[in-house]
């Protein structure tokens, strides 16, 4: 047995973009899903700036068993899973954070930030997905 990876993957906004805009104080963002089916290890890299003012904002691991109905979008089929907590909340520092995750036996992840007040109109996240396949 072995291990290819860790291979990092750029988490993309509905549109493809790897600059994902969080805009103001009140966004909820879903970035674009991806499959997890050959992952055995798994992490995240992620950072947050603004040019002009501050961040603030949460990000939180969703699962499900389906890529969701419309990208970027609200879908009733993707959870937080049970046990899981938020990976950062209300984050105001603007260096880059990484942690282990632990998701659940489903086939998709995504994640969702939200902001909260303090978060500046021009903030943007990029998020990295770190996965390890066991072969």
């Amino acid at each position: 047995m072995g291990v290819i990876g860790p291979k990092p993957t750029m988490m993309t906004d509905s549109s493809g973009g790897t600059s994902i805009a969080v805009a103001g104080a009140a966004a909820t963002i879903y970035t674009h899903s991806k499959s997890i089916s050959f992952g055995q290890y798994f992490g995240i890299a992620l950072h947050m700036t603004s040019s002009a003012g501050g961040v603030k904002q949460t990000v939180v691991m969703e699962q499900s068993w389906a890529p969701p109905t419309t990208e970027g979008a609200l879908d009733l089929n993707w959870v937080t899973p049970n046990g899981i907590l938020a990976i950062v909340t209300d984050r105001t520092a603007e260096t880059v954070y990484t942690a282990s995750l632990s998701p659940v036996a489903a086939p998709y992840i995504r994640f969702k930030i939200t902001s909260a007040a303090g978060n500046h109109a021009d903030s943007l996240t990029w998020i990295r997905l770190i996965t390890q396949e066991e072969i």
